[in-house]
């Protein structure tokens, strides 16, 4: 090797290393530009989620859904943005060995004004963001390690990319709540045409219902209204209350019973009311925080957790809000043919359609009627999904409602978890949950 050729590498290691100190602190930053669109969706109550379809196309080493950036092994080895015409400028020889600090001074501006550029721009989800919200959605307490091995990324990739969900307002909160079975709660989907003309005022109007959790606007005037009914009686009446509230004159109502209505006696003990409670607003909390609050070992706090999630009494999600970002939700209308097998339909959407098509509501009075909320990153990507479906021969009638805005609120469910955690009247009782703005 000639003196020229080792000047000319002595020259490029110290440009690098100089210019890594600025890019390992960013590189991550780097989302695609999306689509504008959506909405809220609520977590899944019935059926399993559309990501197991895609768990072979997401093994360690091998993922290729990983965004430009993520690491898919255990070291996070990205490459430094401007790499390109670094090395692009080396090898025309038109920069010096030894870059001026000016030089480095102006790339960190420019990166720092892209940092900030895009923290303020809305975040655009790719499909492992997605995958990774819809693991959170049934298990929002698997540790980032476990997260990492499932999607095949780096537990720093995994940890960068939940922040940036947070940060940017699509996830607003990690969850947990007494579940619907153990309850024997009733889930109810409430749609149609709203005669309203503010929508602000109709969701002031419509969250006074305490079984009300879930409220979405589409396209057309379409509004979707979700509630968890105590029992089957409570039906007509808040139908009839969302109707009036909302201003749908023709709605559809959708039933998913979980039981056979609210227990008269509760279904958790003190202490493990204490344990769901601490856990209530932050589900991924550490155990030695929860065991604080609850007054109890972090040993306890383990095992009864454990046993509440095998007992299937305690439900650990999050708040989702993909309409903070810049990508497209939408409701799908799906129509069975009679005599369709029903298994064989849903195992092909899993399969097929994942995660595109996220968890399907199948209602006990509407057999022939599935609504299916699901992701695409631009219009070509939904237009391509209703062509697909059009086409299958299970379908008699496919309808994409695209939604633009949601809420989420607190419901009579988190209200029972403080008086059992805590009984009315009590010392130390604490005041019961107020819905969230």
């Amino acid at each position: 090797m000639d003196l020229r050729t080792r000047s000319r590498i002595a020259a490029h290691l110290r440009r690098r290393s100089r210019w890594d100190q600025v890019s390992r602190f960013s590189s991550w930053f780097d989302h695609r530009p999306r689509a504008p669109a959506q909405a809220t969706a609520p977590g899944p109550d019935n059926g399993e989620p559309m990501a197991l379809g895609i768990q072979n196309r997401l093994r360690e080493g091998s993922n290729p859904l990983c965004r430009r950036g993520d690491s898919p092994s255990s070291s996070d080895t990205r490459r430094p943005p401007f790499e390109g015409q670094r090395d692009g400028a080396l090898a025309r020889g038109s920069e010096s060995a030894n870059p001026e600090p000016a030089v480095v001074s102006s790339r960190a501006s420019i990166l720092g004004q892209r940092i900030t550029a895009l923290a303020q721009s809305p975040l655009s989800m790719d499909l492992v963001d997605l995958v990774l919200c819809q693991k959170l959605q049934r298990a929002s307490r698997l540790s980032y390690r476990e997260l990492g091995r499932q999607l095949g990324l780096s537990t720093a990739a995994v940890h960068a990319r939940i922040q940036a969900l947070r940060t940017s307002g699509v996830i607003r909160s990690f969850t947990a709540r007494i579940s619907l079975a153990a309850l024997g709660a009733t889930n109810v989907i409430v749609w149609g045409e709203s005669d309203a003309s503010s929508n602000p005022a109709l969701v002031d109007r419509v969250r006074q219902d305490d079984r009300v959790y879930w409220i979405a606007f589409a396209g057309g005037g379409i509004l979707y209204v979700g509630a968890y009914l105590r029992s089957g009686f409570e039906l007509d009446p808040c139908v009839a209350r969302i109707m009036k509230g909302a201003a749908i004159s023709r709605p559809n109502v959708g039933i998913i019973p979980m039981g056979r209505g609210l227990p008269e006696k509760p279904v958790l003990g003190r202490v493990d009311s204490r344990i769901l409670l601490a856990l209530h607003a932050d589900s991924r909390r550490s155990l030695t925080g929860v065991a604080r609050e609850a007054r109890v070992s972090p040993k306890t706090v383990g095992r009864r957790l454990g046993r509440m999630v095998r007992d299937r009494q305690a439900e650990f999600s999050l708040e989702w809000y993909p309409d903070d970002s810049s990508d497209i939700m939408t409701m799908w209308h799906l129509q069975l043919r009679p005599g369709a097998d029903r298994e064989s339909v849903l195992a092909r959407l899993q399969g097929e359609y994942a995660p595109n098509l996220l968890y399907p509501f199948v209602f006990s009075n509407l057999p022939g009627l599935w609504i299916v909320p699901g992701w695409t990153s631009t219009m070509k990507e939904l237009k391509g999904i209703e062509e697909r479906l059009r086409s299958e021969t299970w379908f008699e009638r496919v309808v994409p409602n695209v939604m633009y805005s949601g809420r989420m609120f607190d419901t009579w469910r988190d209200r029972l978890l403080v008086e059992w955690a805590a009984p009315l009247g009590r010392p130390g009782a604490r005041p019961t949950t107020a819905s969230r703005p």
